[in-house]
């Protein structure tokens, strides 16, 4: 095995996490620091061109973006296909809790040692000039508008509770978007609070919005919150926390294979990170990523 660690350097733990994997798994391995956003998408690359076995990305859901992003756009990617895990240290974590991983190197090393692994989905959203691919949860309406605030309140000394502070202060003041879902399956306009297109099951820092929702199944499930009023969201907040669905006329479940979102001044995020606005194009590609369990 060839072990190449991408390590957000913004994170608290970076320099004590690289120094304590070094220890467990050798110095014969790549372990590197990111020193800007973005930087993990390039390292990624490079460990994809120069043919690592396996990628671990050490951060939060936004680094592993960050990662899968720079995997896929090497050219070397279809032939030299490193294995990919991470270890959760971000503030929602959210794809950990879909593949069940916990935050210790322990566990880490033994996937590593067992070397199993799934073929997981890859989503895939295209704008009229642009493309970025998630392996989690994209998000439109009141996540992006979350994910905004997020990225301010990760710089600080509550950072930890970045996704909660962030909800507390969009949810009272956030007004709903007329947005328009078309694909094969399922058709939608109207005003919706929030229109979540999953891969995973849990976004938001726990929030387990698509109980259906399987990693390796070749589709999206598509959740829309239409015209749900602020205090309905809060008193159906406690089956979302648990990730149970929600029986609620405004409340509308899908699967498809491809959708296109069309909205004014609709933000949207990826994997946590903000990306761009409506309308987009979002489709999946089947079994792209090989991902350690």
């Amino acid at each position: 095995m060839r072990l190449f660690f991408i390590i957000n350097g913004r994170c608290r733990r970076s320099k004590s996490d690289k120094l304590e994997l070094q220890l467990r798994f050798g110095n014969e391995h790549a372990y590197i620091l990111t020193e800007a956003s973005g930087h993990a998408s390039e390292l990624a690359k490079i460990a994809v061109d120069n043919c690592y076995t396996h990628l671990i990305a050490v951060g939060g859901d936004g680094t592993i973006n960050e990662v899968v992003n720079g995997m896929i756009s090497s050219e070397a990617f279809d032939t030299s296909k490193p294995i990919l895990t991470f270890l959760p240290r971000g503030s929602g974590n959210d794809l950990a809790r879909t593949l069940s991983y916990d935050a210790s190197i322990e566990s880490l090393e033994q996937r590593i040692r067992r070397n199993n692994y799934m073929a997981m989905d890859v989503g895939c959203a295209r704008w009229e000039k642009d493309f970025r691919y998630f392996l989690n949860v994209m998000d439109f309406g009141l996540g992006g508008n979350v994910a905004a605030k997020v990225e301010a309140y990760r710089r600080g000394r509550w950072s930890f509770l970045a996704y909660q502070r962030a909800i507390c202060s969009v949810l009272p003041f956030y007004r709903k978007h007329t947005i328009k879902i078309s694909s094969r399956e399922f058709k939608f306009e109207g005003k919706a609070l929030s229109v979540v297109i999953a891969n995973g099951r849990w976004f938001g820092g726990g929030l387990g919005i698509a109980p259906d929702a399987l990693s390796d199944d070749g589709l999206l499930n598509l959740v829309v919150l239409g015209n749900v009023g602020i205090l309905e969201y809060l008193l159906y907040l406690p089956r979302i926390l648990k990730g149970k669905k929600i029986e609620h006329r405004e409340v509308l479940y899908a699967t498809t294979n491809e959708v296109i979102v069309i909205g004014t001044n609709v933000l949207c995020e990826l994997d946590g990170e903000i990306a761009r606005q409506a309308p987009a194009n979002i489709s999946v590609i089947a079994g792209k990523i090989r991902m350690l369990i």
